[in-house]
């Protein structure tokens, strides 16, 4: 794997080198937020099956405890589509930005 990325620098120009950094730095803030918006579907699943609102991280349990089952279902609900817009979002600007 190292040796194909060590042949892809010395063929590209500097130009290309800096995109392609700059790719591998999006790819990588994409896939933290596609992790966590993957995270966020097991409490919603959590709190409509079980109307448990815990998910056992203290500092999330704290904040949320003092919410209703259904404003908790809702927090969690916003919380996923934050990361799934930001997720979009990201992906939308390398297509337009890196592509075109």
């Amino acid at each position: 794997m190292l040796d194909i990325i060590k042949i892809l620098l010395l063929i590209l120009n500097k130009k290309q080198k800096l995109v392609f950094f700059i790719a591998l730095i999006i790819i990588f803030f994409s896939l933290v937020l596609e992790t966590f918006g993957i995270g966020m579907i097991l409490p919603i699943i959590n709190v409509l099956v079980t109307g448990n609102r815990n998910i056992n991280i203290d500092l999330i349990d704290k904040y949320i405890a003092s919410f209703t089952l259904k404003e908790a279902f809702f927090i969690y609900l916003i919380i996923f589509f934050i990361f799934f817009f930001l997720y979009s979002l990201l992906f939308l600007y390398f297509f337009i930005h890196f592509i075109f």
